[in-house]
């Protein structure tokens, strides 16, 4: 567990009409004691100070935000601004994995049929703020279930930064630093049946998909045994980039455009297909060499759109039949 003073706050959007200002205002006493723990941070956009651009401002707060609250009443759902500026993008970020969205029912409305009539809201059972006989009673139910979202990302934040401990603890890391530190020569694997897994452009990139990337390289380890030719290595695109010879062999590119140079290139429509929202994956075959990238918009996507092609026939099972020109199990 990360140690609470250690860790970094989320971050939380109120999405609302400003005929609610009233009520935001109580919810934001109702959790106070979140901030006053550290867990979150809390926007709206009356903290936009004069001079600022709004637009900008309330943009690159629903773009950052790991808790996005969309509070529900007639108002809400009748602002072209709220209904389809804020809720559009923010459900698109929550489809995404990117934030959470929850709804937060403050007057009676008929919301269910709209595009997050699907997602669970506060206070319970959907029952709106205003309806309850003690108002405080209601937010308190809804600052219960907020906490409850709240933990429960913090958990797989926490979750996020063990698997990178544990990337950077296993010796299988160490070796591939070493290779990529030239302190043994990679021609000697470099050949038509090794493939090379090319991982993002910065550190920071490059640790956020390397369990990915270890994960994939073990299952062709596994699948190439007992050929110690048939097997992976995991290289940064700055080596993959520079090394010639590696480009001879068969790639995999984890990660996402922004962060790796090798799937934004490979990231065309003709050659790139969607896993689920949020996941993705490309083909193809540069100089009769197999390329593929595999990516999502977050690591935790990453990994899904790696454990797809791992467990589907026309995954990584075509892909190494053909590399090894045997055929697909």
């Amino acid at each position: 567990m990360i140690k609470p003073e250690l860790r970094a706050a989320l971050d939380l959007f109120y999405s609302y009409a400003h005929t609610d200002e009233v009520l935001r205002n109580e919810l934001g006493k109702h959790l106070s004691l979140l901030k006053r723990q550290g867990l979150i941070r809390d926007w709206h956009d009356r903290k936009i100070s004069a001079g600022q651009d709004l637009d900008c401002e309330i943009d690159s707060h629903i773009e950052n935000a790991d808790i996005i609250l969309m509070l529900i009443s007639s108002d809400f759902l009748a602002s072209d601004y709220c209904y389809a500026k804020e809720m559009t993008r923010a459900l698109e970020r929550h489809k995404a994995g990117l934030a959470r969205v929850i709804p937060v029912i403050l007057r009676p409305v008929d919301w269910h049929p709209s595009p997050f009539g699907k997602l669970l809201g506060v206070p319970t059972d959907g029952k709106a703020v205003t309806s309850w006989l003690n108002r405080d009673e209601a937010f308190v139910d809804v600052a219960r279930g907020i906490r409850r979202a709240v933990e429960e990302l913090i958990e797989q934040r926490d979750q996020e930064v063990k698997r990178l401990e544990q990337t950077v603890a296993n010796p299988k890391y160490g070796n591939d630093m070493r290779a990529l530190d030239g302190k043994y020569d990679l021609t000697a694997i470099a050949n038509r049946e090794t493939v090379a897994i090319v991982t993002g452009n910065t550190v920071v990139a490059e640790l956020l998909d390397r369990p990915a990337a270890e994960r994939l390289r073990d299952e062709i380890d596994k699948r190439g045994k007992p050929d110690p030719y048939r097997r992976a290595i995991v290289i940064t695109f700055e080596t993959w980039q520079r090394d010639n010879y590696v480009h001879s062999i068969p790639v995999i590119s984890i990660g996402g455009p922004p962060a790796n140079d090798l799937t934004k290139e490979m990231n065309v429509p003709s050659a790139s297909y969607v896993v689920a929202p949020g996941v993705y994956g490309s083909y193809r075959k540069q100089n009769e060499i197999l390329q593929v990238a595999l990516w999502g918009d977050n690591a935790t996507q990453t990994r899904a759109s790696v454990e797809n092609y791992i467990n589907r026939k026309e995954g990584l099972e075509s892909f190494l039949a053909s590399c090894w020109q045997r055929p697909a199990r």
